[in-house]
């Protein structure tokens, strides 16, 4: 039930905050990648593995405030209690984190290659799960005329 909402707010905020609080979205992205290619620019290539594990860190580090966060209630009177979940919490760690940039050590903006690496396994887990969870279903649907309803609407594609 936590999880609509929080998804919910998290459109909200992405949409309404930069307005409320007189972000120029446009003038952060250009800091923002004048700072990527700064930063590209001035790493020496011998620092390259130091900058991956406090990047894993600074991923590591969103993922469980996130976490904690999500798991927070909000108690909104007769409505009842509601939440971010920890896909919304994780979410909206990551966004703030991402904004603020740099904490002492830890880089939030971080390198593509490495999310695009953490992104991979994270797909690889997402698909674990799905295939180990409803793998029985999938070959009780094929058994019998599962299998031929499959191949007409391939042969009809």
């Amino acid at each position: 039930m936590d999880y609509p909402f929080g998804v919910l707010i998290v459109i909200l905020a992405v949409n309404f905050l930069p307005v409320i609080f007189k972000i120029n979205v446009k003038k952060e992205r250009e800091i923002f990648s004048r700072e990527i290619n700064e930063t590209r620019m001035s790493s020496p290539l011998n620092r390259k593995q130091d900058t991956v594990r406090f990047d894993l860190t600074a991923f590591t580090v969103a993922c469980f405030l996130g976490y904690t966060f999500g798991r927070l209630k909000f108690n909104l009177g007769p409505l009842g209690y509601v939440g971010f979940g920890s896909t919304g919490g994780v979410l909206l760690s990551s966004l703030i984190l991402g904004h603020i940039g740099k904490i002492g050590i830890l880089n939030f903006r971080m390198d593509n290659k490495i999310l695009g690496v953490i992104r991979e396994i994270s797909l690889a887990f997402f698909l674990a799960i799905i295939g180990l969870r409803y793998g029985f279903y999938a070959f009780t649907a094929l058994s019998g005329t599962g299998f031929i309803w499959l191949l007409l609407l391939w042969w009809l594609d």
